[in-house]
């Protein structure tokens, strides 16, 4: 199926994501960190992908570039908002409450039917 999909839409985000997610939970982490960078370079990229590239190079102990691609997200004009609910929640697992906030908030802009943004948006402030 994930072929059919690549025969389909060559340089869609979410299959390219899938394919490199799915090589490197086979062990073939140098694979998807060339699709990741394949995607992110030829790409608006997304969300998605840029986090788990990051998570990828985290695991691999490249803990500096992992943190220069993830000031990254803020460049990406990526509209769901469900993308930045969960990148404000690992903001915020990391005590990094001034990220933590903005990405709540971004993420409440986008689709003010999600409580849960402005739940942990008042406790942040209110902390």
């Amino acid at each position: 199926m994930l072929s059919a999909a690549l025969q389909i839409s060559p340089i869609n985000i979410e299959t390219l994501n899938t394919l490199a997610v799915l090589h490197k939970k086979s062990g073939k982490p140098d694979v998807a960190e060339s699709i990741y960078r394949h995607t992110l370079q030829h790409t608006k990229g997304s969300v998605s992908i840029l986090s788990h590239y990051v998570i990828l190079l985290n695991e691999s102990n490249r803990h500096v570039e992992a943190a220069l691609y993830e000031d990254k997200y803020l460049e990406i004009e990526d509209d769901n908002p469900f993308n930045w609910h969960d990148l404000a929640y690992h903001a915020y697992e990391r005590e990094n409450y001034w990220k933590a906030l903005y990405l709540y908030k971004k993420s409440a802009d986008m689709a003010p039917y999600l409580h849960e943004n402005f739940l942990v948006k008042q406790r942040l402030i209110i902390n």
